[in-house]
Protein backbone atom coordinates (compact mmCIF):
# COMPACT_ATOMS: atom_id res chain seq x y z
CA UNK A 1 0.00 0.00 0.00
CA UNK A 2 1.24 3.59 -0.71
CA UNK A 3 0.69 6.21 1.88
CA UNK A 4 -2.18 8.07 2.33
CA UNK A 5 -2.02 11.05 0.14
CA UNK A 6 -5.25 12.76 1.74
CA UNK A 7 -4.19 15.78 3.16
CA UNK A 8 -7.62 17.55 4.31
CA UNK A 9 -8.45 16.24 7.87
CA UNK A 10 -12.09 18.25 7.73
CA UNK A 11 -13.09 19.38 4.67
CA UNK A 12 -16.81 19.07 4.18
CA UNK A 13 -18.06 17.44 1.36
CA UNK A 14 -22.14 15.99 0.68
CA UNK A 15 -22.65 16.91 4.41
CA UNK A 16 -19.79 14.70 5.92
CA UNK A 17 -16.32 15.51 7.05
CA UNK A 18 -13.41 13.37 4.56
CA UNK A 19 -12.24 11.31 7.54
CA UNK A 20 -16.30 10.35 7.78
CA UNK A 21 -16.72 9.59 4.52
CA UNK A 22 -13.12 7.53 3.66
CA UNK A 23 -14.27 5.58 6.85
CA UNK A 24 -17.65 4.82 5.33
CA UNK A 25 -15.97 3.46 2.23
CA UNK A 26 -13.62 1.66 3.59
CA UNK A 27 -10.61 2.97 1.73
CA UNK A 28 -7.58 4.25 3.20
CA UNK A 29 -6.07 5.68 0.00
CA UNK A 30 -7.94 8.07 -1.48
CA UNK A 31 -9.09 10.95 -3.14
CA UNK A 32 -11.76 12.86 -4.58
CA UNK A 33 -12.56 12.34 -8.33
CA UNK A 34 -11.76 14.49 -11.07
CA UNK A 35 -14.64 14.18 -12.65
CA UNK A 36 -17.60 16.21 -11.57
CA UNK A 37 -17.22 19.70 -13.68
CA UNK A 38 -20.69 19.68 -15.58
CA UNK A 39 -20.51 23.30 -16.31
CA UNK A 40 -17.90 22.79 -19.18
CA UNK A 41 -16.56 20.52 -21.64
CA UNK A 42 -13.61 19.24 -19.25
CA UNK A 43 -13.53 16.18 -17.69
CA UNK A 44 -11.84 17.77 -14.86
CA UNK A 45 -13.20 20.23 -12.49
CA UNK A 46 -10.88 23.15 -12.02
CA UNK A 47 -11.12 23.54 -7.89
CA UNK A 48 -9.95 20.17 -7.32
CA UNK A 49 -6.60 20.03 -6.09
CA UNK A 50 -5.33 16.17 -6.42
CA UNK A 51 -4.54 15.75 -2.78
CA UNK A 52 -8.12 15.67 -1.84
CA UNK A 53 -8.08 19.82 -1.16
CA UNK A 54 -11.99 20.28 -2.42
CA UNK A 55 -13.42 23.79 -2.59
CA UNK A 56 -17.03 23.14 -2.37
CA UNK A 57 -18.61 26.37 -3.21
CA UNK A 58 -18.65 25.89 -7.29
CA UNK A 59 -22.05 24.81 -8.68
CA UNK A 60 -23.40 21.90 -10.32
CA UNK A 61 -20.52 19.74 -9.45
CA UNK A 62 -20.58 16.13 -7.74
CA UNK A 63 -17.32 14.45 -6.96
CA UNK A 64 -17.20 10.85 -5.57
CA UNK A 65 -14.32 8.90 -3.58
CA UNK A 66 -12.09 7.05 -5.58
CA UNK A 67 -9.36 4.41 -4.67
CA UNK A 68 -5.76 6.21 -5.33
CA UNK A 69 -4.25 2.97 -7.47
CA UNK A 70 -0.10 2.65 -7.22
CA UNK A 71 0.22 1.34 -10.72
CA UNK A 72 -2.98 3.51 -12.77
CA UNK A 73 -1.65 6.94 -10.55
CA UNK A 74 2.20 5.85 -10.16
CA UNK A 75 3.63 9.14 -12.27
CA UNK A 76 0.83 11.08 -10.43
CA UNK A 77 2.56 9.77 -7.25
CA UNK A 78 6.14 10.07 -7.90
CA UNK A 79 5.08 14.10 -8.51
CA UNK A 80 3.40 14.35 -5.22
CA UNK A 81 6.39 12.65 -3.53
CA UNK A 82 8.48 15.54 -4.86
CA UNK A 83 6.26 18.09 -3.71
CA UNK A 84 5.38 16.97 0.00
CA UNK A 85 3.07 18.07 2.44
CA UNK A 86 4.12 18.84 5.94
CA UNK A 87 1.64 19.96 8.84
CA UNK A 88 2.80 23.41 8.31
CA UNK A 89 2.22 23.64 4.49
CA UNK A 90 -1.33 21.83 5.13
CA UNK A 91 -3.15 24.56 6.81
CA UNK A 92 -0.98 27.53 5.27
CA UNK A 93 -3.45 27.73 2.13
CA UNK A 94 -0.30 30.05 0.29
CA UNK A 95 1.72 27.23 0.28
CA UNK A 96 -0.57 24.50 -1.14
CA UNK A 97 -1.70 27.19 -3.77
CA UNK A 98 2.40 27.64 -4.67
CA UNK A 99 2.94 23.85 -4.28
CA UNK A 100 -0.54 22.91 -6.57
CA UNK A 101 0.85 26.13 -8.74
CA UNK A 102 4.60 24.19 -9.85
CA UNK A 103 3.01 20.99 -9.57
CA UNK A 104 0.66 21.97 -12.16
CA UNK A 105 3.54 23.52 -14.10
CA UNK A 106 5.31 20.05 -14.16
CA UNK A 107 2.21 18.34 -15.60
CA UNK A 108 2.07 20.43 -18.62
CA UNK A 109 6.04 19.97 -19.38
CA UNK A 110 5.72 16.25 -18.92
CA UNK A 111 3.72 16.49 -21.98
CA UNK A 112 6.91 18.39 -23.71
CA UNK A 113 6.01 22.12 -22.84
CA UNK A 114 8.87 24.30 -22.05
CA UNK A 115 9.15 26.49 -19.12
CA UNK A 116 7.07 29.51 -19.44
CA UNK A 117 4.56 27.64 -22.14
CA UNK A 118 3.56 25.54 -18.78
CA UNK A 119 3.76 28.25 -16.45
CA UNK A 120 1.16 30.27 -19.43
CA UNK A 121 -0.95 27.17 -19.88
CA UNK A 122 -1.28 26.85 -16.02
CA UNK A 123 -1.82 30.91 -16.06
CA UNK A 124 -4.58 30.04 -18.75
CA UNK A 125 -5.94 27.48 -17.13
CA UNK A 126 -6.67 29.53 -13.41
CA UNK A 127 -7.96 32.13 -15.11
CA UNK A 128 -10.69 30.33 -16.91
CA UNK A 129 -11.69 28.52 -13.44
CA UNK A 130 -12.00 31.54 -12.12
CA UNK A 131 -13.94 33.53 -14.79
CA UNK A 132 -16.34 30.54 -14.97
CA UNK A 133 -17.43 29.89 -11.33
CA UNK A 134 -17.05 33.79 -10.27
CA UNK A 135 -19.62 34.74 -13.12
CA UNK A 136 -20.92 31.93 -14.21
CA UNK A 137 -19.87 31.73 -17.50
CA UNK A 138 -19.82 28.58 -19.25
CA UNK A 139 -17.70 30.28 -21.89
CA UNK A 140 -14.69 31.75 -20.12
CA UNK A 141 -12.42 29.32 -22.16
CA UNK A 142 -13.24 31.25 -25.03
CA UNK A 143 -13.08 34.74 -23.19
CA UNK A 144 -9.66 34.08 -22.11
CA UNK A 145 -8.50 32.39 -25.35
CA UNK A 146 -8.71 35.84 -26.76
CA UNK A 147 -6.30 37.48 -24.36
CA UNK A 148 -2.67 37.08 -25.35
CA UNK A 149 0.20 35.56 -23.04
CA UNK A 150 1.38 39.32 -22.01
CA UNK A 151 -2.58 39.86 -20.96
CA UNK A 152 -2.45 36.37 -19.69
CA UNK A 153 0.45 37.58 -17.25
CA UNK A 154 -0.31 41.20 -16.65
CA UNK A 155 -3.79 39.62 -15.08
CA UNK A 156 -2.20 36.56 -13.17
CA UNK A 157 0.72 38.48 -11.13
CA UNK A 158 2.61 35.81 -9.38
CA UNK A 159 0.40 33.28 -10.43
CA UNK A 160 -2.57 34.36 -8.57
CA UNK A 161 -5.61 35.23 -11.09
CA UNK A 162 -8.04 37.55 -9.65
CA UNK A 163 -11.54 36.50 -8.06
CA UNK A 164 -14.53 37.77 -10.28
CA UNK A 165 -17.87 39.04 -9.22
CA UNK A 166 -20.62 40.42 -11.00
CA UNK A 167 -21.56 43.91 -10.41
CA UNK A 168 -25.10 44.42 -8.73
CA UNK A 169 -27.87 46.88 -9.98
CA UNK A 170 -27.71 49.91 -7.79
CA UNK A 171 -30.40 50.14 -5.27
CA UNK A 172 -31.39 53.52 -2.77
CA UNK A 173 -29.24 51.86 0.08
CA UNK A 174 -26.81 50.44 -2.12
CA UNK A 175 -25.99 53.16 -4.96
CA UNK A 176 -22.66 52.54 -5.41
CA UNK A 177 -23.27 48.52 -6.18
CA UNK A 178 -23.29 48.53 -10.07
CA UNK A 179 -19.39 50.34 -9.96
CA UNK A 180 -17.11 48.14 -12.36
CA UNK A 181 -13.58 48.20 -10.13
CA UNK A 182 -10.49 46.05 -9.31
CA UNK A 183 -9.75 45.92 -5.72
CA UNK A 184 -6.22 45.16 -5.51
CA UNK A 185 -5.34 42.57 -2.53
CA UNK A 186 -4.34 39.24 -2.08
CA UNK A 187 -4.29 36.24 -4.54
CA UNK A 188 -4.75 38.46 -7.36
CA UNK A 189 -7.24 40.88 -5.39
CA UNK A 190 -10.95 40.78 -6.72
CA UNK A 191 -12.32 42.26 -9.87
CA UNK A 192 -16.15 43.73 -9.91
CA UNK A 193 -17.40 43.74 -13.47
CA UNK A 194 -20.43 42.59 -15.49
CA UNK A 195 -21.76 39.08 -15.57
CA UNK A 196 -21.52 39.46 -19.34
CA UNK A 197 -18.58 41.00 -19.30
CA UNK A 198 -16.04 40.48 -22.65
CA UNK A 199 -12.10 39.76 -22.78
CA UNK A 200 -12.05 43.85 -23.44
CA UNK A 201 -13.91 44.39 -20.35
CA UNK A 202 -12.08 42.63 -18.01
CA UNK A 203 -8.62 44.12 -19.60
CA UNK A 204 -10.44 47.81 -18.97
CA UNK A 205 -11.64 46.80 -15.58
CA UNK A 206 -8.09 45.67 -14.67
CA UNK A 207 -6.09 48.81 -16.24
CA UNK A 208 -3.82 46.56 -17.86
CA UNK A 209 -2.76 48.26 -21.05
CA UNK A 210 -1.28 46.39 -23.85
CA UNK A 211 0.30 47.81 -26.89
CA UNK A 212 2.51 46.66 -30.04
CA UNK A 213 6.39 46.76 -29.18
CA UNK A 214 7.04 49.88 -31.30
CA UNK A 215 4.44 51.45 -29.17
CA UNK A 216 5.51 51.05 -25.77
CA UNK A 217 8.27 53.35 -25.25
CA UNK A 218 5.74 56.07 -25.98
CA UNK A 219 3.09 55.20 -23.93
CA UNK A 220 5.20 54.50 -20.94
CA UNK A 221 6.81 57.91 -21.40
CA UNK A 222 3.35 59.67 -21.84
CA UNK A 223 1.99 57.80 -18.76
CA UNK A 224 5.21 58.68 -16.64
CA UNK A 225 5.39 61.94 -17.50
CA UNK A 226 1.83 62.26 -16.53
CA UNK A 227 2.14 61.14 -13.31
CA UNK A 228 5.92 63.24 -12.84
CA UNK A 229 3.52 65.89 -13.56
CA UNK A 230 0.39 65.23 -11.41
CA UNK A 231 2.01 63.69 -7.94
CA UNK A 232 -0.86 60.82 -8.67
CA UNK A 233 -1.48 57.41 -10.57
CA UNK A 234 -4.41 55.55 -11.14
CA UNK A 235 -2.72 52.35 -10.88
CA UNK A 236 -2.58 51.57 -14.75
CA UNK A 237 -0.18 48.10 -15.33
CA UNK A 238 1.85 48.60 -18.68
CA UNK A 239 2.89 45.33 -19.94
CA UNK A 240 6.95 45.24 -21.41
CA UNK A 241 8.50 43.29 -24.32
CA UNK A 242 9.53 40.01 -23.15
CA UNK A 243 12.88 39.29 -21.98
CA UNK A 244 14.94 36.76 -23.74
CA UNK A 245 15.01 33.08 -22.08
CA UNK A 246 18.97 33.93 -21.78
CA UNK A 247 18.62 36.83 -19.49
CA UNK A 248 15.60 34.93 -17.36
CA UNK A 249 18.15 32.10 -16.75
CA UNK A 250 20.62 34.60 -15.78
CA UNK A 251 18.69 36.13 -13.05
CA UNK A 252 17.79 32.62 -12.07
CA UNK A 253 21.57 32.45 -11.73
CA UNK A 254 22.64 35.80 -9.82
CA UNK A 255 18.86 35.33 -7.74
CA UNK A 256 18.72 31.97 -7.24
CA UNK A 257 14.58 32.19 -8.12
CA UNK A 258 13.41 31.22 -11.09
CA UNK A 259 10.77 33.91 -13.05
CA UNK A 260 7.42 32.81 -13.39
CA UNK A 261 7.32 35.01 -16.51
CA UNK A 262 9.31 36.13 -19.30
CA UNK A 263 7.18 39.52 -19.60
CA UNK A 264 7.96 42.56 -17.39
CA UNK A 265 5.29 45.17 -15.97
CA UNK A 266 5.52 47.85 -14.97
CA UNK A 267 2.72 49.57 -12.32
CA UNK A 268 1.97 53.33 -11.94
CA UNK A 269 1.98 53.11 -8.12
CA UNK A 270 5.77 51.62 -8.76
CA UNK A 271 6.97 54.78 -11.06
CA UNK A 272 5.02 57.68 -8.69
CA UNK A 273 7.20 55.56 -5.80
CA UNK A 274 10.30 56.28 -7.73
CA UNK A 275 9.55 59.63 -8.26
CA UNK A 276 8.74 60.28 -4.49
CA UNK A 277 12.30 58.61 -3.81
CA UNK A 278 14.34 59.53 -6.69
CA UNK A 279 12.63 62.02 -8.21
CA UNK A 280 13.24 66.23 -8.84
CA UNK A 281 13.73 67.41 -5.52
CA UNK A 282 13.49 63.69 -3.86
CA UNK A 283 16.79 62.65 -4.39
CA UNK A 284 18.98 62.85 -1.11
CA UNK A 285 22.06 60.42 -2.41
CA UNK A 286 24.81 63.28 -3.66
CA UNK A 287 26.17 60.16 -5.77
CA UNK A 288 22.38 59.57 -7.71
CA UNK A 289 21.21 61.75 -9.96
CA UNK A 290 16.96 62.75 -9.99
CA UNK A 291 14.69 60.74 -12.55
CA UNK A 292 12.71 61.72 -14.71
CA UNK A 293 10.06 60.35 -17.08
CA UNK A 294 12.70 60.15 -19.57
CA UNK A 295 14.59 57.75 -17.40
CA UNK A 296 11.22 55.79 -16.60
CA UNK A 297 10.91 54.90 -20.33
CA UNK A 298 14.67 53.69 -20.61
CA UNK A 299 13.32 50.90 -18.74
CA UNK A 300 12.44 49.03 -22.10
CA UNK A 301 16.12 49.60 -23.72
CA UNK A 302 17.43 48.17 -20.00
CA UNK A 303 15.16 44.80 -20.49
CA UNK A 304 16.17 44.64 -24.03
CA UNK A 305 20.25 44.99 -23.88
CA UNK A 306 21.20 45.21 -20.54
CA UNK A 307 24.49 45.55 -19.58
CA UNK A 308 24.59 43.67 -15.91
CA UNK A 309 22.93 41.71 -14.02
CA UNK A 310 22.76 41.26 -9.88
CA UNK A 311 21.19 40.19 -7.18
CA UNK A 312 19.26 43.24 -5.86
CA UNK A 313 17.88 43.65 -1.90
CA UNK A 314 14.91 42.32 -0.75
CA UNK A 315 12.15 44.81 -1.66
CA UNK A 316 10.56 46.96 1.53
CA UNK A 317 7.29 46.13 0.81
CA UNK A 318 7.09 42.41 -0.21
CA UNK A 319 9.88 40.93 1.17
CA UNK A 320 11.35 39.45 -1.99
CA UNK A 321 13.90 38.75 -3.85
CA UNK A 322 15.03 41.48 -6.42
CA UNK A 323 17.39 41.68 -9.71
CA UNK A 324 19.31 44.70 -9.75
CA UNK A 325 19.57 45.17 -14.08
CA UNK A 326 21.79 47.92 -15.09
CA UNK A 327 23.14 49.72 -18.19
CA UNK A 328 25.18 52.60 -19.36
CA UNK A 329 24.24 54.89 -21.66
CA UNK A 330 25.26 57.18 -24.46
CA UNK A 331 25.13 60.20 -22.24
CA UNK A 332 27.73 58.99 -19.74
CA UNK A 333 24.97 57.82 -17.27
CA UNK A 334 24.34 54.68 -15.72
CA UNK A 335 21.12 53.02 -14.82
CA UNK A 336 20.22 50.38 -12.77
CA UNK A 337 16.58 49.28 -12.32
CA UNK A 338 15.44 46.73 -9.84
CA UNK A 339 12.44 44.05 -10.97
CA UNK A 340 11.30 41.36 -8.40
CA UNK A 341 12.76 37.93 -9.27
CA UNK A 342 10.43 35.78 -9.30
CA UNK A 343 7.57 38.00 -11.87
CA UNK A 344 9.38 40.76 -13.22
CA UNK A 345 7.55 43.47 -11.81
CA UNK A 346 9.18 46.81 -11.89
CA UNK A 347 10.04 48.48 -8.03
CA UNK A 348 12.11 50.89 -8.58
CA UNK A 349 15.32 52.61 -10.63
CA UNK A 350 18.55 54.75 -9.67
CA UNK A 351 20.34 57.02 -11.90
CA UNK A 352 24.44 57.83 -11.51
CA UNK A 353 26.98 59.38 -13.63
CA UNK A 354 29.24 56.53 -14.29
Amino acid sequence: MIPTLLVVEKERTMGDTTDQVITQVGKVDARFSHAGDYTSNKIYCGNLLWQSSLTLSHPNCVHTIETVDDVWDGDEIELQKAHPVTKETATDPDAMDERKYKMDQERYRRQGMDKEAARLAVDRDNLEANIRHGLIRSDAREIVDKLTDAQVTALCKDGNPPRFEPTKKATKKDPHAADEKFIHGKRGGVVHVARNATAEDLLRVCKIEDKKHEDISKILFKYAKAIEQSGKSDGKTIILPPISQKMADEIEKVCGITPKSLTPTVCGDEIRHTYNRHGKGREKSKKQIEITAGDIVRIVDILNTPDKIEKGSLDNQTGLETAKISKTFSDGTNVSIFVLADSLKYKTMWKKKN
